[in-house]
C-alpha cells in the first residue's frame, strides 16, 4: 500500500514538472513572436519614414526641367536688345541735323527703327564761280549704313558707332550739272567718328559737353533758361560735332 502512494506522488510530481515545463515553452513562444512582431512593426515605421524624407527631400530638390521656365527672368542680352529696339523705334521719329545755325550748310540725318540711317550733307558757295561753273560751287554727300547696337552709357546717354556707311558719289570726285561744280565729300559731323553718343531729352544740360552745346544752341550756361535738354540729340566724340533734332510731321509724310 505504501508503495502505491509513492507511485501516485511520483506521477503527480512528473505531471506537474510536464505542466510547467509546457507552459515555460509557450510562454517562449509567445514572447519570441511578440519580438518579431515589434521588429518588423519597427522596420515597417522606420520605412515608412525614410519614404516620406526621400520624398520631400526631392521635392526640395527640384529639378530644372519642374521648373517653371515663364518665371525665368530674361537674360541681360535679350533686355539689352529689347531696349535697343526700343531706342531706334523712338528715334526713327526724329530727324537730325548739324548746322551752323547760319549759312547754307547742313547735314540732315534719319535713323531707322533698325539702326540702319541715310542721309545727305550739302554746302553751296555761289561766289565760287569760273568758266565751266558760272552757277557756283555744290559740296555734298548722299549715304546710307547702318549702327551699332546702343550701349547705355548712364540714365541719359548711350553709346553707338557707325558699323557701315556707304556713299552715293566716292569722295574726292566732281562734275558739273547745269553751270554748278558739285564736289562730292564726306558726310560733314559724321567724318572720323569713332564713338557717337546719343542724348535723350531731359539729359541735364549743364552735365552736357562743350563740344555739344556750342552746335545745339547752350554755348553759355550763365543765360540757360532750359534746365533738361527737350529734344533727342547725336554727338561725334571724335570731331565734337552735335546734332540736334525735330519731330517728323507724321502727316507730311503721308
Amino acid at each position: 500500500m505504501k508503495n502505491i502512494k509513492m507511485r501516485i506522488l511520483i506521477n503527480n510530481i512528473y505531471k506537474s514538472k510536464l505542466l510547467l515545463f509546457f507552459v515555460l515553452c509557450s510562454t517562449a513562444v509567445l514572447f519570441v513572436g511578440c519580438q518579431n512582431k515589434n521588429t518588423n512593426s519597427n522596420t515597417e515605421n522606420k520605412q515608412t519614414i525614410d519614404s516620406q524624407k526621400i520624398e520631400d527631400n526631392s521635392k526640395d530638390r527640384m529639378t530644372p526641367e519642374d521648373s517653371n521656365i515663364s518665371e525665368v527672368p530674361p537674360s541681360v542680352e535679350e533686355s539689352s536688345s529689347e531696349e535697343s529696339t526700343l531706342l531706334f523705334s523712338e528715334l526713327s521719329k526724329y530727324q537730325f541735323v548739324f548746322s551752323s545755325g547760319a549759312g547754307a550748310w547742313q547735314t540732315m540725318l534719319n535713323i531707322n527703327e533698325d539702326g540702319t540711317f541715310n542721309g545727305y550733307y550739302s554746302d553751296s558757295d555761289m561766289g565760287d564761280i569760273g568758266e565751266d561753273h558760272p552757277n557756283g560751287v555744290n559740296y555734298s554727300s548722299t549715304f546710307e549704313g547702318k549702327f551699332t547696337t546702343p550701349k547705355k552709357v548712364n540714365d541719359y546717354t548711350y553709346s553707338i558707332s557707325i558699323e557701315s556707311m556707304k556713299l552715293e558719289k566716292e569722295a574726292g570726285t566732281e562734275e558739273i550739272i547745269d553751270g554748278i561744280k558739285y564736289i562730292y565729300t564726306e558726310p560733314y559731323g559724321l567724318d572720323g567718328a569713332k564713338e557717337i553718343y546719343i542724348y535723350t531729352p531731359q539729359a541735364p544740360i549743364k552735365e552736357l559737353p562743350e563740344g555739344f552745346r556750342s552746335w545745339v544752341g547752350y554755348m553759355d550756361l550763365s543765360d540757360l533758361k532750359d534746365e533738361y535738354l527737350p529734344f533727342y540729340g547725336l554727338y561725334n566724340v571724335e570731331t565734337e560735332s552735335g546734332f540736334s533734332s525735330y519731330e517728323i510731321d507724321q502727316t507730311e509724310e503721308d
